[in-house]
């Protein structure tokens, strides 16, 4: 008798952990956003992540990965910041996603894509790759023009206080081949 009532507890914790691990498994392949937002409320940032991840990896939806930069965003995750944001910026659906979001801005708003752009170079500083974030920053300045919002204005404006002597320098003449204007005027002026 005593064999049979063991015999029925372990059969029946059995099942019910494999219905659990069966639920689990189901709503990761179907709904991996449903256990991100599990995962978040109960502080496990990583794990969160990882399915938001999973998430992303199978819509390749740009909104997926917005989520994913927000996320990174509000937990100070910069590696995460840099991977996503790099991402974002060559998404196939970037450009068509920043003139939907600036049909609706005011005069005098940072536009989408300079914002997007302006923010992963500054990252990409704080990260340590200097290098990376001026090339794409002169790339992106030589294809859009030295506008009020590039990302070389950017890295003047937000990271020009964490910039060694030698990157100020390099940053300087980057500024000064793009000729004259009113914006590089302003920003030249910060490095006197």
């Amino acid at each position: 008798m005593k064999n049979l009532i063991i015999k029925t507890i372990v059969i029946t914790i059995s099942s019910i952990i494999s219905l659990l691990a069966l639920v689990f498994g189901a709503l990761c392949v179907f709904t991996p956003t449903t256990i991100a937002s599990v995962f978040e409320n109960v502080g496990c940032y990583k794990a969160s992540v990882f399915f938001y991840e999973i998430e992303y990896e199978q819509s390749n939806d740009i909104e997926d990965l917005i989520v994913l930069v927000d996320k990174a965003y509000g937990n100070d995750d910069n590696e995460g910041l840099e991977e996503y944001l790099g991402e974002l910026i060559w998404h196939k659906d970037f450009f068509n996603y920043c003139r939907n979001k600036d049909a609706n801005l005011s005069a005098n708003k940072i536009p989408t894509r300079d914002y997007f752009v302006g923010y992963y170079a500054v990252v990409l500083i704080e990260n340590g790759n200097f290098s990376s974030s001026l090339k794409m920053s002169k790339s992106y300045v030589q294809k859009y023009g030295y506008t009020e919002f590039n990302p070389i204005r950017t890295i003047v404006s937000e990271s020009f206080e964490i910039l060694t002597a030698e990157q100020k320098t390099e940053l300087k003449q980057t500024i000064l081949d793009f000729g004259q204007n009113d914006f590089i005027n302003e920003d030249l002026n910060k490095f006197n």
